[in-house]
């Protein structure tokens, strides 16, 4: 005999970007956003880290922001699945590293870079991308510590490079880069070069392995972001916010349903949206 009566339990994932949208965009504080995190911990919802940022460095954020969930790095280049999360019977066998499997996606590092030099040697673009650079120089173009550059530096299925040519020749360079099965990304400060794959790809092989390992729940999912790395991200969540960023000459606008525009930028505005939406939801 049919149940008609069950309902599925209903659970809340958040997939958020970090720099301009959890984190200030200058100093990366996020207490801003505090009372809404305990909110999120407090109804049993997942808060899924999704950046462009190194597994090393969305570890160290992990632990700060005391989230045991899975998280996207790379743009979706890679994802980390805590082997003690339900999730990691559910997904390939692959390497651990530091209590979670590994799984990337897209291209390694090592064959973006050995086309980006092939692309600079045939067509002179003028451009310098994170192999360029040691921990302190790249300290000195983003802020970061060089404890914490460093970790920016171990990356593996990506390559962000800083644009020094005109705009016509950018058309160039990522119509090149398309040819050779790869594509580049803006992201808040740079350009992002990477295999055909992104945060949006990654939100949804985690919400098939979410389904498969909880097969009686029903999920709604939240993505928050700021800048063109998070729009598939955004428009294809049940709920997507744009988080403006004050950096930005012109606001993100984007079309497709259920798109919610934080008032404030950063921690502040996440923290209004996110408590908004857990309450009525």
């Amino acid at each position: 005999m049919i149940n008609r009566s069950f309902k599925p339990e209903t659970r809340l994932i958040v997939f958020t970007d970090l720099d301009a949208t959890l984190l200030h965009h200058h100093s990366y504080d996020w207490t801003p956003a505090i009372s809404a995190l305990e909110m999120v911990e407090s109804k049993g919802a997942e808060l899924v880290l999704a950046s462009s940022k190194t597994f090393s460095e969305l570890w160290d954020f992990a632990e700060k922001l005391s989230t045991q969930a899975p998280f996207i790095g790379e743009n979706g280049g890679v994802i980390a699945i805590p082997n003690s999360h339900p999730l990691s019977s559910h997904t390939p066998e692959e390497p651990n590293h530091d209590g979670y499997r590994i799984l990337t996606n897209g291209l390694s590092r090592e064959k973006l870079l050995r086309t980006i030099a092939t692309l600079r040697s045939e067509f002179g673009f003028q451009l310098e991308g994170f192999a360029d650079w040691s921990a302190h120089e790249l300290g000195k173009l983003t802020g970061l510590s060089i404890a914490q550059a460093q970790k920016a530096l171990r990356r593996q299925a990506s390559e962000p490079i800083l644009w020094q040519d005109n705009a016509k020749q950018l058309v160039l360079f990522e119509r090149e880069v398309e040819l050779r099965g790869m594509k580049v990304i803006r992201g808040g400060q740079f350009l992002h070069v990477m295999g055909q794959t992104d945060k949006a790809d990654a939100m949804k092989q985690l919400l098939e392995y979410y389904e498969a390992s909880f097969p009686q729940a029903k999920f709604t999912s939240i993505a928050l972001g700021d800048s063109e790395n998070d729009v598939g991200m955004i428009t294809q969540a049940d709920f997507g916010v744009v988080i403006p960023n004050p950096k930005r000459t012109e606001p993100l606008v984007l079309e497709g349903r259920n798109i919610i525009y934080a008032p404030q930028s950063g921690p502040a505005g996440w923290n209004t949206v996110v408590s908004e939406l857990f309450e009525s939801l």
